[in-house]
């Protein structure tokens, strides 16, 4: 009795085994292709106001705008070779196109560390990762294991691809980092620019990340510490033009200040160009009240927002950047 192999006949029995293997690399690239309409991630919005979206398509040309910037600069050669695949499929079928799989898969890798980056080579332009960017990665990942297991056909080749994919589910705990990250890195810029001698006013320095200054995301770990230290930052900025303060919220921040009995020959600072007539009269330096000298303040403040950052480095496991 013929089995059912040899009633098929060699020819039809080979199609029967490589069909199911084709679908699954062309539902790889159909999902590649939708990634293009779907949501990638999401930037600041202009002038520091809310967020904006960019679709997979904006992504792509903005990857190839910026081919300098290592990672997401280098993220669009991976579509080179996913455009090229389907005219590839013949020849892995046959065991052909070693080269072009192991290349594919490095450039995979590529995409996947644009959700891993070092941190130094993050950027604020991208916060938070949506569908379409996991979609075009587990596309590439998936089309490129497909073209690493048809050309050499080990299976063991699978694992690395089921092992990156698995990753994925972890970056936006750490695209969640990175913010911090760059946060915590543009305060210790301004804390420099204040411990130079004159300290630098708050607008004539360079942060590392333009653009990334506000983290609103009160439940992560490690914000209760950022948010401090931007506190402390804060009271310097508003009484940065004074010589005395006298405001109960800096009097009850900073206890250990030396605080001076009220003066009533002090004659308060009037307000200048230099000083918002709201945040003067908020922090007042009344003839009447207690006060304490600016420096005093200033340097106490400083070294608060530094122990403040060192702990949410410790916190969240960020031991890298200037200390």
């Amino acid at each position: 009795m013929y089995s059912e192999q040899a009633m098929l006949g060699p020819e039809k029995s080979s199609t029967h085994r490589i069909v199911p293997v084709q679908i699954i690399f062309w539902l790889f690239f159909a999902g590649w292709v939708v990634s293009f309409f779907l949501p990638a991630y999401t930037g600041p919005g202009s002038f520091g106001g809310g967020t904006v979206t960019v679709y997979g398509r904006g992504a792509a040309i903005g990857s190839m705008l910026s081919f300098f910037r290592p990672v997401y600069g280098w993220a669009w050669i991976a579509n080179v070779f996913m455009a090229l695949s389907p005219f590839r499929v013949s020849g892995a079928r046959h065991g052909k196109g070693q080269v072009y799989a192991t290349l594919f898969i490095a450039t995979a890798l590529v995409g996947a560390a644009c959700a891993f980056p070092p941190p130094k080579f993050s950027i604020p332009d991208v916060q938070t990762l949506q569908i379409g960017y996991f979609v075009w990665e587990l596309s590439l990942l998936g089309t490129a294991t497909w073209f690493l297991w048809s050309a050499f056909h080990r299976s063991i080749l699978l694992l690395p691809g089921l092992i990156l994919a698995y990753s994925l589910f972890y970056a936006p705990e750490h695209m969640l980092k990175l913010r911090s990250y760059r946060v915590i890195e543009n305060m210790k810029a301004a804390i420099k620019a204040l411990e130079t001698p004159r300290g630098s006013p708050f607008s004539h320095y360079t942060t590392p990340f333009d653009n990334d200054w506000n983290l609103r995301v009160s439940f992560h770990e490690g914000y209760g510490e950022i948010t401090a230290a931007s506190q402390n930052l804060r009271d310097i900025e508003m009484c940065k033009h004074r010589e005395r303060i006298s405001d109960d919220w800096i009097l009850l921040s900073y206890p250990h200040v030396i605080i001076h009995p009220p003066d009533p020959n002090h004659v308060p600072q009037p307000a200048t160009e230099a000083i918002i007539v709201e945040s003067y009269c908020n922090k007042d330096e009344s003839a009447a009240k207690p006060w304490v000298l600016e420096s005093d303040m200033e340097r106490a403040a400083l070294s608060e927002a530094k122990t403040h950052l060192d702990d949410a480095e410790r916190i969240l496991g960020i031991y890298v950047g200037s200390k």
